[in-house]
């Protein structure tokens, strides 16, 4: 699902203190988000830095939107910066910024006092080996931290990356300062750049850098580069070709997960650069180096919130970062606004106004909002359950009625053994309901499966805090890691899926003990052995039939997966491959792209959120084998 977080879409610099939904940007282009999901948007056309809190206020915290230079060792909102535009975090809170216009970077520190960290104003090269507020830079316009506090910049203009060490000093860490594209599986030092526009960390120290000027996505490992994404003489890049196969058309901003996928931002070169094309797409390098579409359908405009991502409009997505829960954020520089996209990239909304926030309890349930609504299940009495992820609640809809039923909007694990009301949830997503009227929600940041009871009372029914451990023993002491869907069988038993440790596992209702019934930390895929030492990649969603067999998306391997009553595992839907093949065939040699959601029907029909192909795909369990 694309979510737009914050813009109007009206071009201003209006709405501090307000929501961040109406006030006007102009236009955005740095991103980045910390750990309690504020997001901080650089606004170049206005020269400040704004942030956007978790419960979607937007307040002005650097520059008074008049372009300049002045301020230092004062607070950020009364300085004047020029035309910002990357952004970048550390460990403890500063936050760094690539003030273009004035070839400086930028650092205000946790208490809203800023400095120059490094450049003289002075657009040159110059001062390696010295300190970096002595050096000089031209036109930077992309920063980033890595894990030991190195501060890399994107020197745009010198077509160099710099690197800020621990003590202050500079050095150029890539680029000859020559304009060109030669220098891949050779020294970084020795390789040509052409106008680097943003660079960022990715597992194992790795830099990537998103090369403007020669179309490409491009690495540094260990001292030496390689291009990750883009050829000059390549076809049009389009979802399921390699990655460095295809001709890029301008990338502007790049991020990488945590697993080392990679993303990143395209706008159009425009005319007159001999590659008069356009893309405004947000692209994914993903397994095998295979280009994948995360967002945009390539044409210059604005649409599609609410809608499955690829088929969203977007113009000139610039920034771009990823968060811990795998949230793409991204600036939509000319739509002036700034945009989201959830794991699942696509939702159907059954309540809600579009606007982003909570009200509603007690009314029409098509007047109400929510806030990144998750998981939705059916109860009795045609009651439907909402895992209200971003407002920390579980609702339910009754008669087109809407009330919150878990959760008092606050994250955080409290409030075992008293009201649900007044208990603290935290991202809750997938949510199921038993025979007995039990609720069993998969409270995915607290690392734990709660149950409510008829009566709304809340308890932890397994898991409290990441780990992995407690198999054969009671649920209630056992460790989860990132549940992310929960499902019954006949008896009432549990199943969960255990993302973060690459299982599903089961809790017997009549002795409280918890399983895995399928996913090893084996290499092997496993199919037709025994699902408990299978691999599974991505695990996203459970069901079971009412025979008793459980079905699996495995998201990354693009499979759906089958573990039957004695528990061995095949695969029933997908060949590994992506992305779109085989309608109207055997399952097994259909290729899927990205399986999320399931459900099944009275008449053994499974149904499947095929997420990255944005279809909703049926399989005939009864005539299929």
């Amino acid at each position: 699902m694309l979510t737009r977080i914050a813009g109007s879409g009206r071009a201003g610099n209006t709405g501090d203190g307000g929501p961040a939904l109406t006030a006007r940007l102009g236009y955005p282009t740095g991103i980045v988000v910390d750990p309690a999901g504020n997001v901080y948007v650089s606004d170049k056309d206005y020269s400040t830095v704004r942030k956007v809190s978790p419960d979607g206020k937007i307040q002005r915290i650097v520059g008074d939107g008049q372009p300049g230079f002045l301020g230092d060792n004062g607070p950020a909102v009364n300085a004047r910066v020029d035309h910002p535009e990357g952004l970048a975090l550390d460990s403890v809170g500063n936050l760094y910024i690539a003030d273009t216009g004035n070839s400086v970077i930028r650092r205000v520190d946790p208490f809203g006092i800023i400095t120059t960290w490094a450049g003289t104003t002075d657009r040159n090269y110059a001062g390696d080996g010295g300190p970096a507020w002595l050096a000089s830079l031209n036109g930077p316009e992309g920063v980033t931290v890595d894990t030991n506090g190195y501060v890399y910049i994107a020197d745009t203009f010198n077509h160099r990356i710099r690197r800020v060490a621990g003590d202050g000093t500079i050095t150029t860490f890539a680029g000859t300062g020559t304009p060109g594209s030669l220098g891949d599986n050779g020294p970084a030092v020795s390789a040509d750049f052409f106008l680097p526009t943003d660079v960022t960390v990715g597992p194992a120290g790795a830099i990537y850098i998103a090369d403007l000027g020669n179309s490409r996505i491009r690495v540094v490992k260990n001292g030496e580069l390689n291009t990750v994404a883009g050829s000059p003489l390549g076809s049009q890049a389009v979802e399921g070709r390699l990655a460095l196969t295809v001709r890029l058309a301008g990338p502007t901003g790049v991020a990488v997960d945590s697993s080392g996928v990679v993303y990143f931002a395209e706008g159009s070169i425009g005319s007159g650069s001999g590659l008069d094309i356009g893309d405004y797409r947000i692209w994914k390098v993903g397994a095998e180096n295979v280009l994948l579409n995360a967002a945009g359908n390539g044409i210059p405009s604005y649409s599609g919130d609410g809608g499955p991502a690829s088929r969203a409009q977007l113009n000139n997505p610039t920034g771009v970062a990823v968060d811990a829960a795998g949230n793409i954020y991204f600036a939509d520089s000319q739509n002036n606004r700034v945009r989201r996209i959830t794991p699942a990239g696509m939702v159907e909304t059954i309540a809600g106004t579009g606007e982003r926030g909570f009200s509603g309890d007690g009314g029409p349930a098509a007047q109400a909002t929510l806030n990144a609504p998750m998981g939705l299940t059916l109860g009795p009495g045609g009651t439907v359950y909402i895992a209200d992820s971003g407002n920390n609640r579980i609702r339910a809809i009754l008669d087109g009625t809407i009330a919150t039923i878990a959760g008092n909007g606050n994250a955080g694990l409290f409030g075992d053994g008293g009201p649900a009301l007044k208990a603290a949830l935290h991202a809750p997503q997938s949510i199921v309901v038993d025979s007995n009227y039990n609720l069993y929600i998969a409270d995915t940041l607290n690392h734990a499966i709660r149950r409510v009871s008829p009566e709304g009372i809340i308890d932890s029914f397994t898991g409290n805090r990441p780990g992995f451990s407690g198999d054969d023993g009671p649920a209630a002491q056992a460790l989860l890691n990132f549940p992310t869907s929960v499902a019954l069988d006949s008896s009432n038993n549990v199943y969960v899926v255990d993302q973060g440790n690459r299982r599903v596992r089961r809790i017997a209702v009549a002795t409280g003990v918890i399983s895995t019934v399928a996913g090893s930390d084996s290499p092997f895929v496993g199919d037709g052995g025994k699902a408990v030492f299978a691999r599974l990649d991505k695990p996203q969603s459970v069901v079971v039939d009412r025979l008793g067999n459980l079905y699996i998306t495995d998201a990354v391997q693009n499979r759906i997966r089958k573990v039957d009553t004695s528990g061995v595992l095949t695969t029933i839907a997908g060949t590994g491959n992506c992305c779109y093949e085989n309608d109207g065939g055997p399952a097994v040699n259909a290729d899927l792209n990205t399986p999320w959601g399931l459900a099944i029907d009275n008449a053994g029909n499974l149904y499947v959120t095929d997420a990255g192909n944005q279809a909703v795909r049926m399989l005939q369990l009864m005539t299929d084998k």
